[in-house]
């Protein structure tokens, strides 16, 4: 939107939000009223739950998390809330590591996508008892070897599969990834010990 392409470090958009906090934030209080619209018409049109991606909250650093994430997101959830209140609103602050703590904790959402930047041990620990998770796995680790990602998969479920959660495939089920491989994080997901084959 703003640096005119995709971007890994975010130079172009960190410049101005620098530069210009001022004009900056009038950026982000029109892309809040448009996301707060367009999820409120998926609910409108039928989904059962919408999902905000905050796709550059990574590349934030601390001094900034907040005004630049948390604070715009808990805007939109109370926006959907209004017209929404029984809607699930999931938040997925990508990248954040650690701080999705705070970002569980504070904007408002119902759950929470998790990514490879947390560890799974301490994701159910650091957030409320009763805070839903949606855990993102890496589907091209398990395209290729589906025996040895059962490790990895049972970490996952392990640290968060005893409470409410839904396992997630990430990016989807690539194309190299066998059928076979499929079934199998199928049936283990579906299998885990106290889990509900949700």
């Amino acid at each position: 939107m703003v640096g005119g392409g995709k971007s890994r470090d975010f130079m172009v958009v960190k410049g101005w939000a620098y530069r210009d906090p001022e004009s900056f934030a009038r950026l982000i209080e029109t892309v809040q009223e448009a996301v707060a619209a367009h999820l409120i018409a998926q609910l409108d049109a039928g989904a059962e739950a919408v999902q905000i991606f905050d796709s550059w909250a990574g590349a934030l650093p601390e001094s900034e998390f907040q005004r630049w994430s948390v604070e715009p997101v808990a805007k939109i959830v109370a926006a959907v809330k209004a017209v929404h209140p029984a809607a699930p609103v999931i938040g997925y602050p990508r990248g954040a590591g650690v701080a999705y703590e705070r970002f569980a904790k504070t904007t408002g959402v119902d759950a929470v996508s998790i990514d490879s930047t947390v560890a799974p041990p301490g994701q159910r620990r650091n957030c409320n008892s009763d805070a839903r998770y949606r855990a993102t796995s890496i589907p091209r680790l398990w395209s290729w070897a589906a025996l040895r990602c059962a490790v990895p998969r049972s970490v996952i479920l392990d640290a968060l599969g005893h409470g409410p959660f839904v396992f997630n495939l990430g990016e989807g089920v690539v194309p190299q990834t066998p059928p076979e491989h499929v079934a199998a994080l199928s049936e283990l997901v579906r299998g885990w010990p106290d889990g509900n084959g949700q």
